[in-house]
C-alpha cells in the first residue's frame, strides 16, 4: 500500500471517529502539536494489529478485570504509591503520551511472545495475557485522548 493510500485510509478512519478534519495541513515535517498528533495516529493506524479495535474503546477490558490488574501491577512496582508511570512524564505532554504509546507496542510484543513461550505454565501465560490486555487498554485510552486533543485543535 502506498503512503498516500495509507494516509487516505487513516483520514477516513479519523473522520469517522472525530468528524470532519478537512483543510488541515498534514505536513509531518513541521513540529506543530497538530502534526505530532496526526503522525502518531497515522503510525498506529498503519499497524493493523496494534490499531485499537472498536470494542476496545468500550469498557471491555474493565469487565475482564484489567483495571484491578493494573492497580496490582502498580502496587507491586511501587508499594509506596509514589510516582507515576515511568514512560509518561509528570507534565503529561503530548510527546510523553506518544512515547508511552510506542512503549505499549513494544511491551505488548514482549508479553505476547512470553505468553506463547510459557504455554506449559498456565499461571505465567495468564499473567502475560493480562499484561498484553493492559497494553491494549492503555493504547486505546491514549488514542482516544489524542483524537480528542486533535478535535479541540481543529475546532479552534
Amino acid at each position: 500500500m502506498e503512503k498516500v493510500e495509507a494516509l487516505d485510509k487513516f483520514l477516513q478512519y479519523t473522520e469517522s471517529k472525530i468528524g470532519t478534519i478537512k483543510g488541515i495541513n498534514y505536513n509531518t515535517s513541521d513540529n506543530t502539536l497538530e502534526s505530532k498528533i496526526l503522525t502518531a495516529l497515522y503510525e498506529i493506524d498503519t499497524h493493523s494489529y496494534f490499531r485499537p479495535k472498536s470494542f476496545e474503546f468500550s469498557k471491555f477490558y474493565e469487565y475482564l478485570g484489567v483495571g484491578i490488574f493494573k492497580k496490582l501491577v502498580t502496587f507491586f512496582k511501587n508499594p509506596s504509591g509514589e510516582g507515576d508511570n515511568y514512560f509518561i512524564s509528570k507534565e503529561r505532554s503530548v510527546d510523553s503520551l506518544i512515547n508511552f504509546e510506542k512503549k505499549t507496542r513494544n511491551n505488548e510484543t514482549i508479553h505476547a511472545y512470553a505468553m506463547a513461550v510459557s504455554v506449559c505454565w498456565p499461571v505465567v501465560s495468564v499473567i502475560n495475557a493480562y499484561l498484553v490486555m493492559l497494553q491494549r487498554y492503555n493504547r486505546a485510552r491514549i488514542v482516544k485522548t489524542l483524537q480528542e486533543l486533535l478535535k479541540e485543535i481543529i475546532v479552534k
